[in-house]
């Protein structure tokens, strides 16, 4: 094996790891430098021994008569009201559910309307609970912040349990399932309080159903689509204004077109709270997704056949294209980053990540 024959001084090593391990970058927690920058400290402070690099002294100092103030969370309360945001602690492989709470506490208007929305509801209920949660969440400086979550996370996680049997403690799960859990027990709380049957909240053509099935399947499930979803009095069901997911609802409608009539047809809209995009090597950007799932499907030898006409034309191509009738203000989308392998025609179907 061939050695180095080129010997290091002992003293230059130990100069190295000496200026290596005391290398000093800047105390300020949201500083803007880069990683380079940083470590150019132009200020030191004697009082607390705390360092700024020259991008944040820069900020500070337009002249030499300008102040530079420490901008450590210990010397300035502000920094620290600024960045403490209390961690959500895990009550039993709950780490999916501590994103998606951290998100929502962070998504302006949600809490406000939360708040609003929970104090007609029981104090043991979802909404309650959830409120609570994120009121400690966004309460910098409490150090009693931690215990309060744990508990407040134990009660909100028990309440998801008890109403969605897929979610167990000491369970993994994903995001996109927890929040679709929560919202629709947010929106049997709205029900609830309306005094009328809850009904589940539905992705309908956005839940990924037929994306690598037959196409004969997705011409049943294009058929089903068509079916109208208006009420008697001709609107569609929603959410109460005051419910927190207004600010993800949306719908979609979808347009027909057969190609032997000419005919045309215009599906009432249907609610949904995210887009399942395809995330293939193909798709490089979420517009580029987009564009892809807007795009119009064709089915062919009249499979998807036209209800004003009498007589059928088995050559009928339809064409279905999805329109959006209403954007959400918040919009969720859901990336679908595994593919199904079949290994034999009986089972042994295998996930892998595209990139």
């Amino acid at each position: 094996m061939p050695t180095c024959k080129t010997q290091v001084p002992t003293s230059v090593i130990k100069e190295y790891l000496h200026i290596e391990m005391n290398k000093t970058i800047c105390d300020n927690p949201v500083c803007k430098a880069n990683n380079e920058c940083k470590r150019d400290i132009r200020k030191r402070f004697s009082s607390c021994g705390h360092k700024l690099c020259v991008i944040c002294v820069s900020e500070q100092q337009h002249s030499y008569e300008d102040e530079v103030v420490c901008m450590a969370p210990a010397c300035n309360p502000r920094q620290t009201e600024a960045m403490d945001i209390t961690g959500i602690p895990n009550v039993g492989l709950t780490c999916y559910a501590s994103c998606v709470l951290q998100v929502l506490g962070q998504t302006p208007k949600f809490t406000s309307m939360l708040r609003e929305f929970a104090n007609g509801t029981s104090k043991h209920g979802v909404a309650a609970h959830l409120d609570e949660l994120l009121t400690h969440v966004n309460k910098a400086g409490n150090s009693q912040n931690l215990s309060v979550n744990w508990d407040s996370m134990n009660k909100l996680m028990h309440a998801i349990f008890t109403l969605d049997q897929s979610f167990q403690r000491y369970q993994e799960n994903d995001c996109h399932s927890f929040i679709m859990s929560l919202f629709n027990a947010l929106a049997k709380t709205d029900e609830d309080r309306k005094e009328k049957k809850p009904k589940p909240i539905e992705n309908s053509f956005l839940d990924g159903t037929g994306m690598d099935e037959t196409s004969n399947s997705r011409a049943e499930d294009s058929s089903e689509g068509r079916r109208s979803t208006s009420h008697e009095d001709g609107s569609t069901a929603r959410r109460d204004d005051t419910c927190p997911t207004k600010l993800f609802e949306s719908r979609i409608a979808s347009k027909f077109k057969y190609s032997t009539c000419n005919h045309t047809e215009n599906v009432a809209d249907q609610l949904f709270y995210s887009l399942l995009l395809s995330a293939t090597k193909d798709v490089t950007s979420i517009h580029c997704g987009l564009d892809l799932y807007f795009k119009s499907e064709d089915f062919t030898h009249n499979q998807v056949p036209c209800r004003e006409c009498t007589k059928q034309d088995e050559h009928t191509t339809t064409s279905r294209t999805p329109l959006l009738s209403s954007a959400p203000q918040y919009l969720m989308i859901q990336l679908a980053r595994f593919g199904e392998v079949c290994l034999n025609q009986t089972f042994n179907r295998i996930l892998w990540i595209t990139f």
